[in-house]
């Protein structure tokens, strides 16, 4: 075959649009030399099993798709710009190499073949318009080491697959085709290829083991090591616009890993609010699949401010909020003093398919005095259930000499005093420990709180008396 060489030197096209589009087949050799030389390729690039092309510093814009059946394509130096006003798509026999990859496409690039950035010193994926699709574990974006992206946002992203090489820490920018859905992997301690998926969808099998309590359904990613043997700590992000997780007791979250048919705990750190958070977990040494893990309440959750409070009449006084209950059927509240035996102290059916707030209360006054521990088992419709975190109590039954009643209330509050004890002072604060009202005392042993003024909520009463500080929890209702 008639070997072809172009030295392409600042070609430059002025008007696209008055341009047709025309395929190149390379079947020769095509060298971009320096950052002067700009080529167009206005149709669809076809590179031969029998061709060389290297970019060693220019730039190649394509405008439609790219065939590549090069083996050993040479990343070099310059930049593979993707343009087009159509969907453009990557395909071929061989992967295709570039230095810098531009994606400036609004119809987005569907990968049919692995596209590597970087020649594993450098090298930039640049995300500016479009979405980027990967079909199979084959058909990723590869970057090499050292290489990296920018302009990754909830409109540029990749779905599907993406692989990092190295040992650098990277967070992998993929998403659901609407907002970013990314991984990030920290700590590597050798050169390993780790590769990436996100999944819109549950897993389908949730059985978790001791300490988690619950797995979310609703999404999921792999994390798989292709090359290497490296560890890493993974940090996954939940936002509420992509899938509700509503939780708002990020410490109670851990990273939960599917293996051998169950989800053990890889540990975790939660931290953030209802709507985002992140979540980094310990070292991992064992991948994929991945999920938010609990161990304290079902996800997602259903339950918040869960509280459990003891008075001095050998009472426990349990409160939660829920949160969309149009698949709960039951709450059953669980005592035990062993942390073995449970039993049912009292339940509460759900009568109506809320999907807004509820406001849950239940009194226990069977308990004998000691250290209890109590939890919400949620049974839902279809006989499944979840657990609840545990709460400590200690029901003294009347040996403190100073008495509050009743815990529960949206108006009145009594404050006694037994045998010699006078009252001093009462204060009353918020959970962040701002006093709203504090009032003082001469001699008196019995005092009358109103709280009806005071918003929903947990507040903290301290009574100082000749004898000490006592400190009660009340709750406020509506």
């Amino acid at each position: 075959m008639k070997k072809i060489l172009l030295l392409l030197a600042a070609l430059k096209l002025l008007s696209m649009s008055a341009i047709a589009q025309t395929d190149v087949h390379n079947n020769g050799q095509i060298y971009i030399l320096s950052s002067t030389d700009t080529v167009y390729i206005t149709g669809t690039l076809n590179n031969a099993n029998t061709a060389v092309l290297r970019n060693t510093g220019g730039n190649l814009y394509v405008l439609k798709n790219l065939n590549n059946d090069e083996a050993n394509m040479q990343p070099g130096g310059g930049k593979l710009w993707f343009t087009g006003s159509q969907l453009q798509n990557i395909t071929g026999t061989q992967p295709v190499r570039t230095h810098n990859w531009i994606v400036d496409n609004v119809a987005g690039v569907n990968l049919q073949n692995r596209i590597g950035i970087g020649n594993g010193t450098g090298g930039t994926m640049s995300f500016v318009r479009g979405l980027v699709s990967s079909g199979t574990n084959t058909q990723d974006v590869y970057f090499y080491p050292a290489s990296n992206y920018t302009g990754f946002s909830d409109a540029a992203h990749i779905i599907g697959y993406c692989t990092k090489s190295g040992t650098g820490d990277f967070t992998f920018p993929i998403g659901n085709g609407t907002l970013k859905a990314d991984l990030d992997i920290a700590n590597l301690i050798s050169p390993t290829d780790f590769q990436c998926k996100y999944f819109g969808t549950g897993y389908g099998i949730y059985i978790p083991l001791s300490p988690l309590v619950s797995v979310f359904e609703k999404e999921y990613w792999t994390l798989d090591r292709i090359t290497g043997a490296s560890q890493a700590n993974i940090t996954l992000k939940w936002n509420d616009a992509r899938k509700p997780l509503n939780h708002t007791l990020p410490s109670d979250l851990r990273l939960g890993h599917f293996t051998a048919g169950n989800w053990i705990s890889e540990g975790g750190t939660g931290s953030g609010n209802t709507n985002t958070g992140t979540l980094t977990s310990a070292n991992v040494n064992s991948f994929s699949p991945f999920t938010f893990a609990s161990v304290g309440v079902a996800l997602p959750l259903k339950i918040s401010d869960y509280t459990v409070i003891s008075d001095n009449s050998c009472r426990v006084n349990i409160s939660w909020n829920a949160f969309d209950e149009t698949s709960v059927s039951l709450y059953v509240i669980q005592r035990t003093a062993d942390q073995t035996t449970w039993e049912d102290a009292s339940s509460i059916l759900v009568n109506e398919n809320l999907a807004t707030t509820a406001n849950h209360f239940s009194l226990d006054d069977k308990a004998e005095p000691g250290t209890w521990m109590y939890r919400i088992k949620i049974v839902n419709k279809d006989g499944s259930f979840a657990y609840t975190g545990m709460r400590i109590v200690h029901l003294h039954c009347g040996s403190n000499q100073v008495h509050l009643y009743p815990t529960i209330t949206n108006d009145l509050i009594t404050v006694t005093t037994s045998n010699d004890t006078r009252l001093k002072s009462i204060s009353i604060c918020n959970l962040s420990g701002q006093i709203i009202t504090k009032q003082h005392y001469s001699g008196v042993t019995k005092a009358l709180l109103r709280v009806n003024q005071f918003i929903s909520g947990v507040y903290s009463i301290t009574v100082v008396t000749n004898d000490g500080i006592n400190t009660f929890k009340i709750i406020k209702t509506d």
